[in-house]
């Protein structure tokens, strides 16, 4: 008995859950416009903080269509759900993910899809308000969620050479207070994000000028201040 219900078990699609093209088409359709919601709530979660990851947000809109396509595939075949775990196995990222936000959206993300998937499609939504209430709730009541009040300016620099923490400290110093936030090296680039205590919009141009006699044109320097957008 046991061997022929493993037998049903491992064999493909059950008739009954055939998929039809109708619902394939509904459930991408779904979470194409799920996705495009959720990327717009990263966007609006990190303004006014700090940068965005722009290809993070801007994945949503492709990733979103992609998880509900592969689980409509998988969910009624248990070979193809074990083949879909050796496969992915295999996919590395050359950017890690490293704030806990991220992986967050990122998680969300994989339920979106899963919902229109299965046809839950209110879950999926439901999800989505629960994501719209804490942007809300960082934007109107940080202190709620434990976020700071106050927002800085971030300053980003990204060289071919390791960068000092106390020679851009020294350099820092006149324009603001500076307090490092991450550094990251990729391939041959070497970034170091920082905030800047006191920095003035107004001596944007000054610190950058500085910076760049300093460290020479191989560095890229960018200002971020707390309404998020590139100081000019």
């Amino acid at each position: 008995m046991l061997a022929v219900q493993l037998n049903e078990l491992l064999q493909g699609y059950d008739s009954a859950h055939a998929l039809s093209a109708p619902r394939v088409l509904l459930s991408i359709l779904a979470s194409f416009v799920l996705g495009a919601i959720l990327s717009a709530l990263y966007r609006a979660y990190y303004r006014g903080a700090e940068p965005a990851e722009r290809s993070v947000g801007r994945s949503f809109v492709l990733l979103t269509p992609a998880v509900a396509m592969i689980f409509n595939l998988v969910q009624f075949s248990l070979p193809l759900s074990l083949g879909l775990l050796g496969a992915m196995s295999f996919v590395r990222f050359r950017t890690p993910i490293k704030r806990a936000e991220d992986i967050g959206f990122i998680l969300v993300m994989i339920g979106v899809g899963l919902s229109c998937a299965v046809g839950f499609f209110v879950g999926g939504v439901m999800l989505l308000v629960i994501v719209g209430l804490v942007v809300v709730l960082r934007g109107f009541a940080p202190r709620l969620l434990g976020f700071s009040a106050s927002t800085l300016p971030l300053l980003t620099l990204r060289s071919p050479e390791l960068l000092s923490f106390p020679q851009l400290t020294a350099l820092i110093e006149p324009f603001g207070r500076p307090s490092m936030v991450s550094t990251q090296h990729v391939e041959d680039r070497h970034a170091v994000v920082l905030t800047v205590r006191g920095h003035h919009p107004t001596r944007h141009a000054e610190l950058v000028q500085a910076l760049s006699q300093a460290l020479g044109p191989g560095v890229t320097i960018d200002v971020y201040f707390p309404d998020n957008q590139l100081a000019e």
